[in-house]
């Protein structure tokens, strides 16, 4: 009999999800939660945001044997901020700094957006790990991260 919940062929799990902090209600019970939620799904790819990413001990609770890993490169004062998890070796390509206004510079020092290659099973993939400042308009956020490009095979091309 085949599972019918596990694709057949060359595939690509990816997760993403707000741990939620241990600043937040209930943290000892909440990230084991997670952790077995986590490692239940047995993603390829992880975006966590909210992350004690300063204790080796949460992590491994939280994500089991993935190793590949790429914190945002600033941290709130309490060691917390966005990690980009992969099964498999990955490269940085680039982080880009969302920290736009007082307040996200302030108070949310790990906006930012992580950008990074992994060769997988289906191919090579970038993968983009993106925290914004929700609080500013859409136009406003698109604007101080640059306007988005388009790679083809021509090169890479502005988007309308």
């Amino acid at each position: 009999m085949v599972d019918s919940s596990r694709p057949v062929g060359p595939h690509l799990r990816v997760l993403t999800m707000s741990v939620y902090g241990p600043g937040n209600p209930d943290w000892e019970r909440r990230h084991r939660l997670v952790g077995e939620t986590i490692r239940a799904l047995d993603p390829d790819v992880v975006a966590l945001q909210e992350v004690p990413v300063t204790s080796a001990e949460v992590l491994e609770r939280l994500l089991g044997l993935h190793s590949h890993l790429t914190h945002f490169s600033r941290a709130s004062e309490d060691g917390v901020c966005g990690t980009l998890v992969t099964r498999w070796p990955h490269r940085l390509i680039t982080e880009v700094d969302l920290r736009i206004s007082d307040r996200s510079r302030d108070t949310l020092p790990w906006c930012a957006t992580v950008v990074v290659e992994i060769e997988t099973p289906v191919g090579p993939v970038v993968v983009a790990h993106h925290k914004a400042e929700l609080a500013l308009p859409v136009r406003a956020r698109t604007r101080a991260a640059g306007r988005p490009r388009r790679q083809s095979a021509g090169g890479p091309h502005r988007l309308p």
